[in-house]
């Protein structure tokens, strides 16, 4: 029975690690981001942020689950 689970623990260990290689070796994760302090999202919410619009006319923030699978090629979604 721990061999077993053993496997399954290091199958769960395995597939996690891969997702986040992914996700860190994608082009459109970013380390940092340009955005003036009042314009980040508040903790527990999300915004799109579009590099080529001005502040004013980048969308408001909201629920992060709001944007599961929703975020624009040009747009990066940002966590506060």
């Amino acid at each position: 029975m721990a061999i077993k689970q053993f496997m399954v623990m290091l199958g769960a260990i395995c597939c996690t690690s891969c997702a986040t290689y992914t996700l860190m070796k994608s082009d459109r994760y970013y380390q940092q981001a340009d955005i003036p302090a009042d314009a980040m999202p508040q903790p527990g919410q999300c915004r799109l942020w579009y590099n080529n619009r001005p502040v004013s006319e980048q969308p408001p923030a909201r629920d992060c689950a709001d944007f599961l699978d929703k975020i624009p090629k040009e747009a990066r979604l940002i966590r506060g």
